[in-house]
C-alpha cells in the first residue's frame, strides 16, 4: 500500500493545477470584478499552505512535499491576485451588482 501512494503522490501537482486553472482563466478572462469569491477563505488557505511548507521544509526535509505545498501555495496566490486586481483596479469603475 505504502508504494502504491507514493508512486502516486507526484500526481498531487498535476491534480491540484487541473483544480485551480479553471478558476485562474476564468479570473483572467472575467468581465467584472467576482465579488462573490470570499478572499477570506484563500486568505485562509495560504495560512494553513504556510505553516505546510514551513512543516516540509523545517521538519520533514522532503523535496517532494515541499514542491508540491509550494506549487499549491503559488496557485492559491495567483488566484488570490487576480481576485484583487480585477476587483480593485481592473474593474473598479464598474458596480459591484455588474456581475
Amino acid at each position: 500500500m505504502e508504494a502504491l501512494f507514493v508512486s502516486l503522490y507526484p500526481l498531487v501537482a498535476i491534480v491540484s493545477l487541473a483544480g485551480y486553472l479553471p478558476q485562474i482563466v476564468a479570473l483572467i478572462k472575467a468581465k467584472s470584478p467576482h465579488d462573490n469569491i470570499s478572499l477570506q477563505s484563500w486568505y485562509t488557505w495560504v495560512f494553513t499552505y504556510c505553516i505546510s511548507l514551513g512543516y516540509g521544509l523545517f521538519h520533514l526535509h522532503d523535496t517532494l512535499f515541499i514542491v508540491n505545498t509550494a506549487f499549491g501555495l503559488t496557485a492559491i496566490l495567483a488566484v488570490i491576485g487576480l481576485v484583487s486586481y480585477n476587483r480593485y483596479y481592473r474593474f473598479k469603475h464598474l458596480p459591484a451588482a455588474a456581475e
